[in-house]
Order: structure tokens, then sequence, then C-alpha cells
């Protein structure tokens, strides 16, 4: 179960597939895709409307689709792990926000109140998550991670916080691949099905031993860098150009969400 789990995130992690598709945003300068995804994920924590919430998340989706991105892949991507966890933290506010009662129930001898202020906290919490959540993936199915990371160097992001990110990137999937096939080998020298206890030990033996494998490999894959020149700085040897297409891409963007913006009073939610 293990294995397959890591094996099934092995996969979700792995993204870049899109990036060479002939789709819409791909077609984009990897600046103007940051500049606006980042002023979508600003103004998502800005706005309190679940309408002008649920207009951004229309956008993303409306995004992947002349990207040429699978929806119910992108569905299952943005809905993954962080999502699904916003909604567990979400529910709560469903009985414990005060306002005028939709729904009542009786648990046992307790009385819950679902009310129509909490129904729209968490779906405005929801919807805020679910927005910031696509928006990144988004951003990085329809761009390859070096173009992402040239981006924050262009605008003068430290470059300590962008050296951290890329190697970030890169050792989570060497992180997943080695923990997949310990898991693998294990299973692999398992005959019989092992008690809880046994196998809460050896999980315990691989985790340590995981890290300390991680930890191996990240000082050898250094002394190579080393060796190939290495000085603390990843010289980019792409040129991008910023076309008029990408400044119309930016003058949209900001217009949406202007336009999100109004939406509220119109809506009055």
């Amino acid at each position: 179960m293990i294995a397959e789990f890591l094996n099934f995130f092995r996969e979700t992690l792995f993204v870049e597939k899109y990036s060479s598709i002939n789709g819409f945003l791909q077609k984009i300068d990897p600046r103007a895709k940051f500049i606006s995804f980042t002023a979508l994920i600003l103004a998502s924590i800005t706005l309190s409307s679940p309408i002008s919430l649920l207009l951004f998340l229309m956008l993303t989706f409306l995004l992947a689709f002349a990207s040429k991105i699978s929806i119910k892949e992108f569905l299952f991507k943005t809905l993954f792990f962080i999502t699904f966890f916003s909604i567990l933290i979400a529910l709560p506010s469903l009985f414990i926000t005060p306002g005028v009662a939709i729904a009542s129930f009786n648990i046992f001898s307790f009385k819950l109140q679902i009310t129509f202020e909490g129904f729209l906290f968490a779906l405005q919490f929801i919807f805020r998550v679910w927005t910031c959540v696509s928006s990144l993936i988004l951003l990085n199915l329809t761009s390859k991670f070096s173009s992402i990371i040239n981006a924050m160097e262009s605008f003068k992001i430290p470059k300590v916080f962008t050296m951290m990110v890329s190697i970030t990137y890169r050792f989570l999937f060497l992180f997943v691949d080695e923990a997949y096939k310990m898991v693998l080998a294990k299973e692999a020298r398992e005959a019989k099905k092992m008690s809880k206890i046994n196998a809460m030990k050896t999980l315990g033996f691989m985790l340590s031993s995981l890290f300390i494998r991680a930890f191996e490999k990240g000082e050898r894959v250094y002394l190579a860098m080393k060796n190939r020149g290495y000085s603390g700085e990843i010289k980019n040897l792409n040129v991008i150009k910023f076309h008029f297409k990408d400044a119309f891409f930016i003058f949209f963007f900001f217009i949406f969400i202007i336009f999100a913006f109004l939406s509220r009073g119109f809506f009055n939610l």
C-alpha cells in the first residue's frame, strides 16, 4: 500500500510533460505568467467574496483547458492533498460560526446547527485555497521549472531563495524515488504478512535509513557539482524575449481581477 501511494505521489509530482505542449499558456513568457499568477494569488487572499473567488477558480480551469491540459487530471492535482485538507479544516466552521441556521440535526444528545454565515465562510476558505493551489499548479504545469527560477531571478528575488527552491524541487523527486525503491525492496523480501508491531519497527528503520541515504546522496551530488565548476550560481544560457502578447496577457489578468473585485458588490456576497 505504501509503495502504491509513493508511486502515485511520484506520478503526481511529474508535471513537466505538459510544459512542451503547444498550448496557450506554454506560449506566454514565464515572467508574464509569474506576475499574473502572483497577482491572482494576492487578490484571492485579499478578496472575501465566494463569487469572486469562484470566478478566479473558473479562470484557472479555462486557462488549463486552453493550454491542452486534461481537465480531469488538473482537477485531481488541484484537489489532491492541500485542498482536501482545507475542506477538513473548514468543516467545523459550518457549526461554530454564529448566524442564521439553515439546517440542524441531533447526534446522540448534541444538537448541531449549520449556519448560513458558517457555510459562506467555509466556501470562501475552500475557494481561496483551491484558487491559490490551482494557480501555482497551472504555472508549474505550463512552464519548465528552470524558466520559473529564471523569471524569479529576473525580478531580483534573492539568489539564496531561488537556489533553495531549485534544489528542494530537484531533491523532492530524488527523495520520493529513493523511498519507493526501499519500500519495493522490503515488499519483495516479505514471505508472509508482518504483525503491526513489526511493521511499525520496520517502518522506523526504513525512515532512518532513508534520511541517511538522502543525506549521503545530497553530499555526492554537491561534490559532483563542485567538480564540474559549480560556484554557488547557476548560469542560464536561454534568452527569453518579452513580446506584445505577453504584455496583453498581464493586462487581461489585471482587468479580470478588477472585474472580480467589482462583481462582489453586484452579487452582494
